[in-house]
C-alpha cells in the first residue's frame, strides 16, 4: 500500500509532502521493469524528519538500488537539509575530522589537515571508499552531509548518523553509518530535550513500539 507523509505549513499555498518529494521523474524510471521505494522513520526533532529511503529496481543486467537518509523540514522552502542547516560549519567539520574512518578517507585523499568548511570537506571525500578486502565496500556520496539522523543524546550533545552506502556493485544493498557527536546549539535544546523524552518527536534509540520495524511503500511500480 502506499502511504505519504504530509504537512501543511501556515501561509504557504502548497503543502509538504515525503512522497512528492522522493517520486523520481518520468525520465529516470523509463528503464525500469520495477522500481520500489521504502521509508522507515529514523528521528523526529522539532519539524525536523529523518528518514531512510531504499530504492530497488530491474531492467538491466542485474537488481540494484539504493540507501539514502533524508533529513527534511517542511517549515523551509528548501526541504531537504544538510548538517549545517543546524550546527555550526565549525563544529560539524572538527566532528568529522575527528572520527578514524573518516580521517583515513581524507587523508587517503591527500589531506593533512581540516578543510576550511564543511562543504569542503565533503567535496574531499566525494568518490572516498572504504571496508572490504579492498577498500571499495562503502563510499561516499555527493549528498554525505545531507542524509543524517538524530541516534540519541550524551549530556549536552547529540549522537549524529550519517549514511554511506556501496561503492561497487558487488557490495549492493549494504549500507553503514558514521557516527559523531556534535554539541546542541541553544536554539535546540528544548527540541532536542523533548525528543530524547518522547514528549515531541522522537531519537533513533528511543524510537515508539509503534514504529519499530515499520516501513511505508511510497512507490512500488512493476511493468512486468
Amino acid at each position: 500500500m502506499t502511504r505519504d507523509v504530509t504537512a501543511q505549513v501556515p501561509g504557504r499555498r502548497t503543502g509538504f509532502s515525503v512522497k512528492q518529494l522522493l517520486t523520481p521523474g518520468k525520465d529516470e524510471t523509463s528503464e525500469m521493469d520495477t522500481l520500489e521505494i521504502k521509508a522507515k522513520p529514523l528521528s523526529l526533532v522539532g519539524s525536523v524528519l529523518s528518514l531512510r529511503r531504499d530504492d530497488y529496481w530491474d531492467g538491466g543486467a542485474h537488481p540494484s538500488g539504493a540507501i539514502e537518509y533524508y533529513a527534511l523540514d517542511p517549515t523551509r522552502l528548501r526541504a531537504r537539509l544538510t548538517l549545517t542547516d543546524l550546527f555550526p560549519d565549525r563544529d560539524v567539520v572538527r566532528a568529522l575530522w575527528a572520527d578514524p574512518i573518516v580521517r583515513r578517507s581524507l587523508t587517503k585523499a591527500g589531506v593533512q589537515s581540516p578543510p576550511a568548511t564543511a562543504a569542503a570537506l565533503e567535496r574531499k571525500l566525494e568518490d572516498q571508499s572504504f571496508g572490504g578486502e579492498e577498500g571499495s565496500k562503502y563510499g561516499y556520496g555527493k549528498d554525505f552531509l545531507k542524509g543524517f539522523s538524530f541516534h540519541h543524546l550524551e549530556g549536552d550533545r547529540v549522537a549524529v548518523r550519517l549514511c554511506v552506502s556501496w561503492y561497487t556493485e558487488i557490495y549492493r544493498f549494504n549500507s553503514t553509518e558514521i557516527g559523531i557527536l556534535l554539541p546542541i546549539p541553544a536554539r535546540l535544546r528544548a527540541a532536542f530535550q523533548s525528543a530524547a523524552a518522547g514528549r515531541e518527536g522522537f531519537l533513533t534509540r528511543s524510537l515508539p513500539p509503534a514504529l519499530k520495524g515499520k516501513e511505508a511503500f511510497l512507490i512500488n511500480i512493476s511493468r512486468k
